[in-house]
């Protein structure tokens, strides 16, 4: 018999606020990854545009915002001009 797991979405912790600062080191000049936990079905993203890494989420998969009380960045599409990502900034190199 199969038993039905609930797939939570990706919730903000310190572990992996410490995680995605240890990834964004890796990060190269307009360079993307994601942070997947396998018991989660929407994961936060890792951004770096020319030095400045943010952590968002797709508007597909939408995890909301990490950081109570820094301002979100909306990433679009030049062609569609439709909103792609939204994000926060988390660390400056």
């Amino acid at each position: 018999m199969i038993t039905e797991t609930t797939i939570e979405t990706m919730k903000p912790t310190m572990e992996l606020l410490n995680f995605a600062k240890q990834k964004a080191k890796t990060l190269k000049p307009h360079q993307m990854i994601r942070l997947k936990g396998a018991e989660y079905n929407n994961s936060y993203y890792l951004w770096n545009f020319l030095g400045a890494t943010y952590i968002g989420s797709l508007t597909k998969e939408p995890c909301g915002k990490f950081f109570k009380n820094k301002p979100v960045y909306e990433l679009t599409d030049n062609k569609t001009l439709k909103v792609t990502a939204t994000m926060q900034r988390l660390i400056i190199k």
